[in-house]
Order: structure tokens, then C-alpha cells, then sequence
């Protein structure tokens, strides 16, 4: 398999899995679609991730992926709550909403978990993608058997 692709898969797992035990304990309660909206956020992430150099470049993708996460936390909104009437979240009562589906407050918290993201990432890449300091492969080219 292209490496590539199997980081994708395996920060996207990680993002699927981190993001529905994340709002079980803040929420108390998750739904498989937010599984999968964790796993594109944390490919998104993965992909920014290889362009951070420095603190400039770090705030500019925390943003970036902030904005990324609300469009798609908007769109899955507008077909899972409104068209498909989920109810799996309601931001209504929220100041400066749109239309129920997202906020300010949780786009700032998309940024600030982005970070989160970003440091995960970073640890994936260096435990599962590199070569350690006695020259052994990385994870993702060790043999399956």
C-alpha cells in the first residue's frame, strides 16, 4: 500500500475514534457520523501538517483547518439535522449560529483542538513513518506476519 495513503488511513482512524471518545466525555453522548467527520478533519490536519514550519506558519493551519471543519460540520449539519431531521446537534440557542449548525465558539474550539491535532500528528509521523535512530524500519513498512 502507498504510504501515503496508509498515513492518511491511520490519522484518519485516529481522528475517528479521538474525536467520538472527545465529545463522549464532553457531551456525554456521540453518533457515528461524528466518527467520520473526525477522520477527515485529522486527514486535513495531516495535510497541512507537512507545510508548518514555524509559530506563523502553525496559526495560519490552525485557522485554515478551523474554517475546514466548520464548512464541513455546517454541511453535514444542514443534511443530517435539517434535511434528514438527526437532531444529533443543535447550536440554536448559540450566539451568531448559523442556522442551528454552527457557531464562533465551537469554531474556536476547532482551532484549538486543530493544535491538538497537529502535536498528534506530529508524534504519528515520527512513531509510525520514520525510521528510528537504530535505522529499523518505520511501522509502515514492517512486515505483516
Amino acid at each position: 500500500m502507498n504510504k501515503n495513503i496508509y498515513a492518511a488511513l491511520t490519522v484518519g482512524l485516529i481522528g475517528c475514534f479521538g474525536y467520538g471518545i472527545t465529545e463522549l466525555f464532553v457531551r456525554g453522548r456521540t453518533h457515528i457520523t461524528m466518527g467520520l467527520l473526525g477522520a477527515v478533519a485529522m486527514i486535513a490536519i495531516h495535510l497541512l501538517s507537512e507545510n508548518i514550519t514555524d509559530i506563523r506558519s502553525l496559526l495560519c493551519a490552525m485557522l485554515i483547518s478551523a474554517f475546514f471543519i466548520t464548512c464541513c460540520e455546517f454541511a453535514a449539519g444542514e443534511y443530517l439535522n435539517i434535511m434528514r431531521k438527526m437532531h444529533i446537534w443543535d447550536y440554536s440557542s448559540l450566539p451568531f449560529n448559523i442556522d442551528g449548525q454552527v457557531c464562533p465558539r465551537y469554531s474556536l474550539a476547532w482551532s484549538f483542538l486543530s493544535l491538538a491535532g497537529f502535536r498528534l500528528d506530529k508524534a504519528v509521523r515520527a512513531r509510525a513513518f520514520s525510521a528510528n535512530k537504530n535505522g529499523a524500519a518505520p511501522l509502515s513498512e514492517a512486515p505483516l506476519s
